[in-house]
């Protein structure tokens, strides 16, 4: 499930749950899987995130990014609602990057995802936490745990490559406190940084949902948050969890393209752990993603032939323009 099904399923609860048994969710899970809203709630019930600025039009506040710092991360607010194969978080690196990007949320394409949300980077990637787990109707933690990202891809704006799951006390109480402050219920994926300057765990993530590496919270029973979800929905008792510390987990869509940028780190990742989608008793979930990766391949692949079609052809124009002496918009210096 990604963000658009659990919205979906939040807001036709009432008419889903004659034919489906579903879990119990948020009453407004758009709340934190819009970035722009999380990050309204979260200033509200003072729960400590990155300094943020979420431009109000179609100018930046140019004076307020450079109080953050570049290079900045850039995430869409809505990020179900991008082309498909669009990433929702990227790195901008200087004011000419950021206007592009705030160009690009004004377009008949990107406009449902927006707005922009441009935040400071705090600590540093040695310090990525997640969090995945299931609240009940009254925001109590059902069963869950806390991991650290071993390795990320894209590296410092990615998803988990390698998770393990490790105790973490305090990190455990702050999603405890977040949940009830929120009035979060329902399945839950949240990404966090730990800020050494000043002792925080900043919330850099709140998905409604489950996360690809949900199988990483795999107790020594077997019992995962699947089937913690299933027991709750047939009104079954869940056993009290015994954690697995130390397992970890390789995520295989965002293993590949790390092993095409980084082979060191990719050959090193696959000595460790289970894989997130591939099993040999169960081959659907792997074929699907074969099948949609091919497809956002596809795409990307189009896609670069268009624009670099377009670019060609603006050259030539440009080229065979400027021997007749003409002025083209993209050589007059007032259109820079």
């Amino acid at each position: 499930m990604d963000d658009a099904a659990a919205l979906f399923s939040a807001e036709q609860h009432a008419a889903l749950e004659g034919a489906f048994r579903l879990p119990g969710m948020s009453h407004a899970p758009a709340d934190v899987a819009d970035k722009s809203a999380l990050l309204e709630c979260c200033r509200r019930e003072g729960i400590p995130v990155p300094a943020s600025h979420v431009p109000s039009g179609p100018d930046l506040a140019e004076a307020d990014l450079a109080a953050l710092g570049f290079p900045l991360i850039a995430k869409w607010a809505r990020p179900w609602a991008l082309p498909p194969g669009e990433r929702g978080t990227t790195l901008v690196h200087d004011l000419r990057e950021a206007r592009a990007r705030l160009a690009l949320a004004r377009s008949a394409g990107h406009r449902a995802a927006g707005p922009v949300v441009f935040q400071r980077i705090v600590g540093d990637t040695r310090h990525d936490w997640f969090f995945q787990g299931y609240f009940d109707d009254e925001s109590n933690l059902v069963f869950g745990g806390t991991g650290k990202k071993r390795l990320a891809y894209p590296r410092r704006t990615g998803a988990t490559v390698v998770g393990e799951w490790l105790p973490n006390p305090p990190l455990e109480t702050h999603v405890r406190t977040i949940a009830k402050r929120l009035g979060y219920t329902g399945p839950a994926d949240l990404d966090f940084r730990y800020d050494q300057r000043d002792g925080t765990y900043s919330l850099l993530d709140y998905n409604p949902r489950l996360g690809a590496q949900f199988r990483l919270f795999t107790d020594r029973r077997g019992v995962d948050l699947v089937r913690v979800m299933h027991l709750v929905g047939s009104g079954r008792p869940v056993p009290p969890p015994l954690p697995a510390f130390g397992r970890r987990i390789l995520v295989e869509n965002h293993y590949l393209p790390l092993m095409a940028a980084t082979p060191r780190h990719a050959l090193a990742a696959l000595r460790h752990g289970e894989l997130a989608w591939l099993a040999a008793d169960d081959l659907a979930p792997m074929a699907t993603l074969v099948r949609q990766s091919a497809m956002v391949a596809a795409r990307r692949i189009v896609g670069g032939t268009a624009r670099t079609t377009s670019r060609a052809g603006r050259w030539a124009v440009t080229r065979t323009s400027a021997r007749r002496g003409a002025t083209v918009p993209g050589d007059d210096p007032r259109h820079h």
